[in-house]
């Protein structure tokens, strides 16, 4: 009995310890301003278009909206590949769009008003 009790203390003091480096951690991280979830790769091709680069995507519509893309993640589904962006324009306007990757049209577009 007094095995399990010192191996659970030893279990809890280890675990508070990791806890206290990863919170010191945390406040050492610079966030970035523009969250990419997951990564396009270069070679990916449909009908002899390449995808075109997150940068660009982000570039052009932060652009085009007048504001600044805050999330943005490429989905591979059976009706093709696209990107869903986060983006917050200059007048309050939460944008959510669905970007095809390889022609950048957009496919799907909600604006929601916020008042900060």
């Amino acid at each position: 009995m007094n095995g399990r009790i010192l191996t659970m203390t030893i279990s809890i003091a280890l675990l508070g310890t990791t806890a206290a480096i990863a919170a010191d951690s945390i406040d050492s991280i610079n966030l970035p301003d523009t969250w990419v979830v997951a990564e396009a790769p270069v070679a990916r091709q449909q009908g002899g278009q390449n995808v075109i680069p997150m940068e660009e995507i982000i570039s052009r519509f932060e652009s085009q909206y007048n504001g600044k893309v805050v999330g943005i993640e490429l989905d591979r589904e059976a009706r093709g590949d696209y990107y869903e962006l986060e983006l917050f324009d200059n007048e309050g306007y939460e944008w959510e769009l669905d970007v095809d990757a390889y022609t950048g049209d957009v496919l799907k577009e909600e604006r929601e008003r916020h008042n900060y």
